[in-house]
């Protein structure tokens, strides 16, 4: 019952140069996609893969003309992502992918789906999205994968463009659950102890009306991971440095509210948090204090403040850094008032 975004087309006995010559445009890298020169809809040749080498990148893939339709389905990764349908409605379906898909299971198609890696990331995803349980042959090829040492050859960047899109989904600690049961990648598997990944999984639960990236913030906030490791790991920029900014933070949770001031504006969130009410959800699911959080939220209420720390020129007299000064003093002493 979900609409679709777009719809994807698979071209059978064509060539690259035939699509060219039909006014499509080309986007695909590593095989040929096209799109349409009216519509944009994408059409991509039919094609097979053989494994040549480790990793998702060691793949042969051959979209020469006789690749059948049911070729192409069946190297798909799961049974309810290997059908078509034709211009008539008809359903293609050579793996009982109909089945699957109204029993809740998610199967792979083929026993090549242990040669990708990232088909692990991607189950895992999937499950979140529409609570299907895995089958047990499927979740035997992904332990397989481990032994096989396929997980060490997942790109950093890959992994976490996955977890972005795990994060879009309402059961996002489902991904995060089974990524590190499977032991995908080890910083999330060694990252927390039994009983901190269950809390921060429930604290993920509760986040479920934020965005992913502050999901994201939510999910590792907790983790040994320090702002290099996730910098490296190429966790996107503004999640390693809220985590970061809010790690700092919650040093001064107990401290006078002036010097609580001061350090919430110098961790770069008091701007966030005039424009973007999530923010102080996100604190109170991280912190679990509701009074610290109040504080802080009327501290937002209470100030409109203007940074002339930065401006090079004076009014009446006073530099930039004397008016800051003055417009802080005066925050500090209105915000204590609304205590």
């Amino acid at each position: 019952n979900r609409t679709p975004k777009d719809i994807d087309y698979v071209v059978i006995g064509s060539t690259p140069q035939e699509m060219l010559d039909k006014g499509f445009e080309p986007v695909g890298k590593d095989f040929p996609v096209f799109l349409h020169p009216i519509t944009h809809d994408e059409y991509a040749l039919a094609r097979t893969e053989r494994k040549v080498g480790k990793g998702y990148h060691g793949f042969e893939t051959d979209f020469s003309t006789e690749v059948t339709l049911e070729d192409d389905l069946i190297r798909r990764d799961l049974t309810i992502n290997a059908m078509a349908m034709d211009t008539e409605g008809n359903i293609i379906d050579p793996l009982n992918g109909q089945k699957d898909l109204k029993d809740g299971i998610l199967r792979h198609a083929s026993i090549a789906f242990k040669e990708d890696p990232v088909r692990a990331l991607r189950i895992s995803r999937f499950a979140a999205r529409y609570d299907f349980k895995i089958a047990l042959e499927t979740d035997q090829l992904i332990q397989d994968m481990k032994e096989n040492g396929e997980f060490d050859y997942l790109q950093p960047d890959r992994v976490i463009e996955e977890i972005i899109k795990g994060m879009n989904e309402d059961n996002a600690s489902t991904m995060l659950r089974l990524i590190r049961n499977y032991g995908v990648c080890d910083w999330i598997r060694y990252g927390f102890s039994d009983d901190l990944f269950s809390k921060v999984m429930e604290n993920l639960d509760n986040a479920k009306n934020l965005s992913p990236l502050n999901k994201m913030v939510v999910a590792f906030y907790y983790s040994y991971l320090s702002v290099d490791d996730m910098r490296n790991l190429k966790f996107p920029k503004i999640v390693f440095k809220t985590i970061g900014n809010l790690r700092t933070l919650n040093k001064y949770i107990d401290d006078d509210l002036e010097e609580v001031y001061h350090n919430f504006k110098a961790s770069g969130i008091l701007n966030l948090a005039k424009k973007y009410s999530g923010v102080f959800t996100m604190l109170l699911i991280i912190t679990q204090d509701h009074d610290f959080v109040l504080k802080l939220m009327k501290m937002i209420n209470a100030v409109n403040f203007i940074d002339f720390k930065e401006t090079k020129s004076q009014f009446n007299g006073l530099s930039g850094d004397e008016i800051n000064k003055i417009v802080t003093d005066t925050c500090v002493a209105e915000m204590k008032k609304v205590m």
